[in-house]
C-alpha cells in the first residue's frame, strides 16, 4: 500500500486549481476564496464519462427532472466538459500547459453530507415528497411543511434501509433507482418513490471516489495509506498535484491549501450555506431532534468509506476524523459500471459525439 506524501517536491507552481468534490463540503467557498486571492479555481462533482452518459439520458425520460432542474443540469453539464478537457491536457503533458494543476478534493461525515445536500436540493424533490405525505393522509394541499413532515420521512427510511442495502460495502444505488422505477408502477411505489430515491442518495457518497475520481485520475486515493493523526494529504502524478481535505477540519487548514497553490496566505470566506436558506433551516432544525437507530448508525458507518474517514458516533455531530489504514484488501470498482455496448441504438449517435469530446 502505497503512502501519500505531506509535501510536494515541485519542479514548477500551481497554475490552476480545480476543487473536484462529491458536493456540500464547502467548494463554493473555496473556489471563490482562491479566485479572490488570485488563483484561477474552478469547481466540479464529476468529469467521468459514465456520468456524463447519465445526465445525457435523463433529458430523455419525460417528467424525470423538473425545468428549473434541467436548466441547472445543462449548465453544469458543459462546465464539466470544459473542465475535463482542461484535465486532459494537463495529463498529457500539452506544452502550452505551464505550471502544475491542482486538484484540490474533500471528505465529509457521510449522515451530514447527506442531510446538507437534501437542504441544498430540496426545491428538486419537494414535489415527490409532498405527493407522498398526502397520499399517506399526513398533508393536505397547501398545508406547509413542518418538522413532524421531515421526521416521518425518515423513519420510513431507516426502517427500509436495511432491506435495500444489505452490505455498505457494494454500491446499491443504481439498484435502488431501478426498484424505485419499477416500484413507481404500483400504488407502494407512489407511496415510497421518494424514499427509495433518497436510500439511493444515502450510499451515494460512499463511492463518490470509485466511481467519479478513480476513472478519471486513475488514483485510488482510498487505498493509499495514511497516518492516523494526519488532517490532510498530498500526492503528485506528472502535471497534477493533488490534495485531500476534511470538511470538518477546514478552519484550520487555511495555511495547507495557501503552502498547496503557493499563496503567502489564504483566508476562506464561506458561502452558500444550506442553514442560511429557508428550506435549509427546515431540515436543520428537524435533523436536530431525528432519532437516528443504532442498528442503522452501526450499520451505515461500516463501509469503507467510513473505514478509512470516519467513525460513528453517538451523537448527530461527526467525531474528529481519524485516517486509518484499511484492515481490508483494496476492493474492485463497486458495482456494475456503464457498459456503452449496453444501452440502446436510440442513444449511440449521441455517445459517439459526446466521445469527442470526453
Amino acid at each position: 500500500m502505497s503512502v501519500i506524501s505531506k509535501r510536494l517536491n515541485r519542479n514548477c507552481s500551481i497554475k490552476e486549481a480545480v476543487v473536484y468534490q462529491m458536493g456540500k463540503v464547502g467548494s463554493t467557498s473555496i473556489v471563490a476564496s482562491l479566485n479572490s486571492a488570485g488563483v484561477s479555481a474552478y469547481q466540479s462533482h464529476f468529469m467521468d464519462t459514465a456520468s456524463f452518459h447519465s445526465v445525457i439520458d435523463k433529458f430523455d425520460l419525460p417528467n424525470s427532472i423538473s425545468k428549473e432542474a434541467a436548466n441547472h443540469i445543462s449548465v453544469q453539464l458543459q462546465r464539466n466538459l470544459i473542465l475535463r478537457n482542461k484535465v486532459k491536457q494537463y495529463q498529457t503533458n500539452d506544452p502550452s500547459r505551464k505550471g502544475n494543476l491542482g486538484i484540490i478534493t474533500l471528505v465529509r461525515d457521510p449522515l451530514s453530507w447527506y442531510f446538507s445536500n437534501l437542504a441544498q436540493n430540496f426545491f428538486q424533490v419537494e414535489k415527490n415528497l409532498r405527493n407522498w405525505l398526502e397520499a399517506e393522509g399526513l398533508l393536505r394541499g397547501g398545508q406547509e411543511l413542518d418538522v413532524s413532515h421531515i421526521h416521518h420521512l425518515f423513519d420510513e427510511v431507516f426502517s427500509r434501509f436495511d432491506k435495500l442495502v444489505p452490505d455498505m460495502n457494494r454500491d446499491y444505488s443504481e439498484l435502488i433507482q431501478d426498484a424505485y422505477k419499477e416500484a413507481s408502477k404500483t400504488r407502494e411505489g407512489v407511496l415510497y418513490r421518494f424514499i427509495y430515491g433518497q436510500i439511493a442518495e444515502l450510499n451515494r457518497i460512499q463511492f463518490w471516489f470509485d466511481k467519479h475520481f478513480l476513472p478519471v485520475f486513475n488514483l485510488d486515493l482510498l487505498r493509499y495509506s495514511f497516518p492516523d493523526t494526519d488532517r490532510y494529504a498530498i500526492h503528485n502524478r506528472d502535471n497534477i498535484d493533488f490534495l485531500l481535505l476534511k470538511f470538518e477540519e477546514l478552519d484550520s487548514l487555511h495555511d495547507v491549501i495557501a503552502d498547496f497553490c503557493g499563496l503567502s496566505s489564504f483566508k476562506m470566506k464561506f458561502l452558500n450555506e444550506s442553514r442560511n436558506k429557508s428550506i435549509g433551516k427546515l431540515v436543520s432544525s428537524a435533523k436536530k431532534t431525528i432519532e437516528i437507530p443504532n442498528s442503522f448508525r452501526e450499520k451505515y458507518y461500516s463501509s469503507e468509506y467510513c473505514e478509512v474517514f470516519y467513525t460513528p458516533s453517538a451523537s448527530d455531530e461527526p467525531q474528529v476524523m481519524r485516517i486509518r489504514r484499511r484492515r481490508h484488501p483494496p476492493l474492485g470498482m463497486p458495482g456494475k459500471p456503464l457498459n456503452i455496448n449496453d444501452v440502446s441504438n436510440y442513444h449511440q449517435s449521441k455517445r459517439k459525439s459526446l466521445e469527442s469530446f470526453i
